[in-house]
């Protein structure tokens, strides 16, 4: 009997430095998740910073609207470690309970949400990385195409010799009066 004890409660214990290495990779993947997001998020007010001539009251409505989804992923995070400390306690109440099947089990399940949160968070990242490197990539594009005055101009005498030769056209469309209009008009005699 004891041995049997001895036996179930080693197994939970492995079980259970499983799931807590488990638990603390998801818990870097969110910081590193949480890192690159805020990353886009400023990537993405860059762009739009570049893109439009942006009035003070918009990048007001941009921060305040950056500042929930931060203050929601904080919210989001600090549940799942809450929920992670209150399943640890629980199984280490457990261990000593005479129900160590039902605890395999629950510690087998928890173990299959983490992997799954695990594949979940790499995928985002790698989408997430993705999207920074093709914003990136389309800024100078915005900038040429919204903002030309910032490159140089390719020739920048075209407005002058324009200019010449608009008035050396309008100085050959004038012509003085000639003299037979002058010799026409009526001799006193």
């Amino acid at each position: 009997m004891t041995n049997t004890v001895t036996a179930n409660v080693m197994a939970i214990s492995s079980s259970l430095t499983t799931l807590l290495i488990i638990t603390i990779f998801i818990t870097t993947l969110l910081i590193i998740t949480i890192f690159i997001t805020i990353l886009l998020i400023i990537t993405i007010f860059i762009k739009i910073l570049i893109i439009i001539n942006i009035s003070l009251t918009t990048l007001l409505i941009i921060t305040i609207f950056i500042t929930t989804i931060l203050s929601i992923i904080v919210i989001f995070i600090t549940i799942l470690i809450f929920v992670n400390i209150f399943i640890t306690i629980l199984l280490i109440i457990a261990i000593f309970t005479e129900i160590p099947i039902l605890i395999n089990n629950f510690i087998t399940f928890l173990l299959i949400i983490a992997i799954f949160i695990t594949i979940l968070l790499i995928i985002a990242n790698f989408i997430t990385i993705l999207l920074i490197i093709a914003i990136f990539i389309t800024i100078p594009e915005s900038l040429h195409h919204y903002q030309p005055h910032l490159y140089p101009c390719p020739h920048p005498h075209d407005r002058t010799s324009s200019s010449l030769e608009y008035s050396s056209s309008k100085s050959s469309s004038y012509s003085p009066p000639s003299s037979s209009s002058s010799s026409s008009s009526p001799s006193l005699s």
